[in-house]
């Protein structure tokens, strides 16, 4: 198996894990943070589950390509993952969440890093 391979394999699981929690129980996604859930926080949790979604299934279909067909995947995730984790240690610190909030940083920090090793490695041939 292709090292980015793996990685894709576990984006693509906790994508779609995360996916279905936001798209079929918002209520229980803003109760495991502590966060107080309105018609439109419930909304737009739920596009967000639907981008996770499309996500899973990208990394997933991306696991079993080239690495020159996964090069822009990666890259992409990375910058995702760098950005979710910033913006949601911005959201841990400002108070309003319990500590679990931490996970989702810790988690998307651990996918930040893995896919710029992943490319930094040369596993991805350049271009």
């Amino acid at each position: 198996m292709k090292p980015n391979g793996l990685l894709l394999i576990v984006f693509s699981v906790v994508a779609a894990v995360t996916s279905v929690a936001m798209l079929f129980a918002p209520r229980f996604y803003f109760f495991v943070y502590g966060a107080s859930a309105d018609a439109q926080a419930t909304l737009l949790l739920r596009y967000v589950g639907a981008l996770f979604g499309g996500l899973a299934v990208m990394a997933w279909m991306g696991r079993i390509a080239e690495a020159t067909q996964s090069r822009a995947m990666v890259f992409g995730l990375a910058v995702l993952s760098g950005l979710g984790a910033v913006v949601t240690a911005s959201m841990a610190l400002t108070g309003h969440y319990n500590v679990v909030v931490w996970i989702s940083v810790a988690i998307q920090a651990a996918f930040f890093a893995g896919f710029v090793l992943v490319a930094r490695a040369g596993i991805l041939p350049k271009q």
